[in-house]
């Protein structure tokens, strides 16, 4: 995955859907030809660069960095083409569909993508590599204006999180169908937040080329993960895409883009920034299945997988005196505990004398043997909770500082 700038600008041209008179402004054009075009018609449109990829990374988008402004124009000939039908299908569910921007914790950037709206009250499904490491999340409703977002839930095995809007009411929902009912050759629109730009979604369309299937990916906000079960379209996405939906033909959804696949075969995955290589293919989470655990969230029933309220954090990096150089171990005198390497910013412990080479030895009185079992005690609290940390300094002084947890990062 090549780095990401995080320097965010929503500058830059936005792509028309038809250039037609009757058609309003789109930002996003169709990025692949309409259905019943050659083969060779199709490989002419990758050819041109018109999806954007990147080695094993996710579909959330970052800024996009210098040298993607070439792929926000299209061949006049491509937009003049795009078939009224799937514009009509896109422009179904449009106004529920939402830009997702996180400011991801820590001074680490930020990320946009794509949410569907599942409640008048404000009910989001989005991917989990959409917020995970969120520090804030603001989401754009068209016609309704920006709300804060909090979790209520996230599923990281299968990339799912449900998010809330807070103080929102009557917006409009997305068309819901069924994923048991698509099979391989089914026409298919995708709609998202290409590029992170904001504004109408845009749109790409193709049909489904495969079900059922594995793919591995990583991402710039989460670990590699393992996904199963997906619906492979040769409809290519972009970064910003992710938790968009995809469309059937009569324009419910039946599935959430989440990842995609260079043509040379080597990425899968959701991305974040990356190289102008064209997509040949894009894999989506069928809508059954994430209804699923969207019910599992709201009805309260976590799992292993599933992960109901974001955990109390405290803001320090850590190590276990064993992982010390022997000299810096003898200098510290013991070898339980947790040692400091960084304390964060913007975070409880940064409101404490705490530095690097600290050492954490105890919580609310109980005693921290390792930093497993400082996790533990913090992860068994909730935000907004206050604990009493001891630690013992290099000089071999005792401090203590009760705090308030803030939120941890999302999964």
């Amino acid at each position: 995955m090549e780095p990401v700038d995080n320097n965010t600008s929503n500058a830059g041209p936005r792509r028309a859907l038809d250039e037609s008179p009757p058609a309003p402004p789109r930002r996003g054009s169709l990025r692949r030809p309409p259905w019943g075009r050659t083969a060779l018609g199709a490989a002419a449109v990758a050819a041109a660069g018109l999806a954007v990829a990147s080695t094993l990374s996710s579909f959330a988008a970052s800024s996009p960095p210098v040298g993607w402004g070439h792929l926000l124009r299209e061949p006049l000939a491509v937009r003049r083409a795009a078939p009224m039908p799937a514009a009509a299908i896109a422009a179904r569910v449009d106004p529920a569909i939402v830009d997702i921007n996180v400011t991801l914790a820590y001074g680490r950037g930020q990320v946009a993508g794509t949410g569907m709206v599942l409640t008048s009250t404000g009910v989001v499904l989005t991917n989990n590599h959409v917020v995970a490491g969120a520090g804030t999340i603001r989401v754009a409703v068209p016609h309704h204006g920006t709300y804060a977002a909090r979790v209520l839930g996230v599923d990281p095995t299968d990339d799912v999180a449900v998010l809330q809007l807070e103080g929102s009411s009557g917006l409009p929902t997305v068309p819901l169908g069924q994923s048991s009912t698509v099979g391989v050759g089914n026409g298919v629109v995708a709609i998202g937040n290409a590029l992170g730009l904001g504004g109408t979604p845009a749109v790409t369309a193709g049909v489904i080329t495969a079900e059922g299937q594995a793919i591995t990916a990583t991402g710039y906000t989460v670990p590699t993960e393992h996904l199963t079960n997906m619906l492979e379209m040769d409809a290519a996405l972009e970064p910003g895409d992710s938790g968009g939906p995809l469309l059937d033909r009569a324009g419910q959804v039946i599935g959430m883009d989440t990842a995609g696949q260079t043509a040379t075969g080597s990425a899968v995955a959701p991305i974040i920034g990356g190289s102008s290589a064209p997509m040949r293919a894009g894999f989506a989470i069928p809508i059954d299945r994430a209804l699923r655990i969207v019910r599992a969230i709201e009805d309260g029933h976590g799992s292993a997988t599933i992960l109901l309220q974001r955990q109390g954090f405290f803001g320090v990096e850590m190590v276990n005196p064993g992982s010390l150089r022997p000299a810096e171990e003898r200098r510290l005198g013991t070898t339980r505990g947790a040692v400091v390497v960084r304390v964060l910013p913007n975070t409880p412990a940064a409101g404490t004398s705490l530095s690097a080479l600290d050492v954490v030895v105890a919580v609310d009185g109980a005693q921290v043997a390792n930093i497993q079992s400082l996790n533990q005690l913090i992860k068994a609290r909730r935000p907004g909770s206050r604990i009493t940390v001891t630690w013992v300094t290099p000089a071999h002084t005792q401090q203590t500082a009760t705090v308030t947890l803030i939120p941890a990062p999302v999964a």
